[in-house]
């Protein structure tokens, strides 16, 4: 896939999140209803010619509405047992006895004082093409993603796992881009360096890591940091050992 590069950087301000198309049985009882899956692509767009589209990168979330499944009587259990990711993720942030989050975790999310968290809002893959890497394109979907989301959404979880280190099957199942796509052969980190680089790049925008997990949380009521500040980070971090910005702004998933 050839994708060319914007020619000022300045350009990634107007990125944007695209939704592809969504479709609901409307007579479905399954406990999967309520883990809604949503999927797109994250663009770029001239904002006068409202022309010229780029493919920037992909994401991938899903919203476990655990309001819903209480009213109906379906228990958080088989709500993530939906899909393995998000078993995963229930099986170490949530009190299994209880079906809630765990206290250790609401305090990491909010400090002593958190509020009910139903909804859960889960960034599960987001994976940015190689052209467009180091520009914070990444952080700002996210922020898109949690503010579109937060209505709904008691608190925000993903998994930082760097997507080079996942398995040959997870990689031929990938939906995003083809693997020569997102050249994952330029990281020469270990897996231990880029989870912890891509862990602090994601506090930028807020993250809080949850102690010996890879998952980190955070609350989507704070004001997130705008463009502005998250390019100036960008910037300020872009002179690694290596001399390739690319190694900072690492393609990450939730997959194990």
């Amino acid at each position: 896939m050839v994708q060319r590069a914007l020619t000022d950087p300045d350009e990634y301000r107007w990125c944007h999140v695209k939704f592809l198309e969504r479709i609901v049985l409307a007579e479905d009882d399954e406990p999967s209803r309520f883990l809604q899956h949503w999927h797109g692509r994250i663009e770029w767009e001239d904002p006068e010619r409202r022309e010229s589209n780029v493919t920037l990168g992909a994401f991938s979330v899903y919203l476990a509405d655990l309001v819903g499944a209480m009213t109906e009587g379906v228990s958080a259990f088989d709500v993530f047992d939906t899909a393995q990711s998000t078993f995963d993720l229930f099986q170490t942030l949530f009190d299994l006895e209880q079906y809630e989050l765990l206290d250790s975790v609401k305090r990491l999310a909010f400090g002593e004082e958190y509020p009910l968290t139903e909804g859960v809002l889960i960034l599960d893959r987001l994976t940015i093409l190689p052209a467009h890497r180091g520009h914070a394109v990444g952080l700002l979907a996210m922020k898109a993603l949690v503010e579109q989301f937060r209505a709904a959404a008691g608190i925000v979880v993903l998994k930082a796992f760097p997507l080079q280190f996942e398995g040959g099957s997870s990689r031929n199942e990938d939906k995003d881009f083809r693997e020569a796509d997102l050249e994952l052969e330029s990281f020469t980190v270990s897996s231990r360096t880029a989870t912890s680089k891509l862990k602090k790049h994601y506090s930028r925008i807020g993250f809080v890591s949850v102690p010996r997990t890879e998952y980190m949380v955070l609350d989507p009521s704070r004001k997130l940091p705008d463009y502005d500040a998250l390019v100036a980070r960008t910037e300020s971090l872009s002179v690694v050992k290596t001399g390739r910005r690319r190694n900072l702004t690492v393609v990450t998933s939730s997959r194990p």
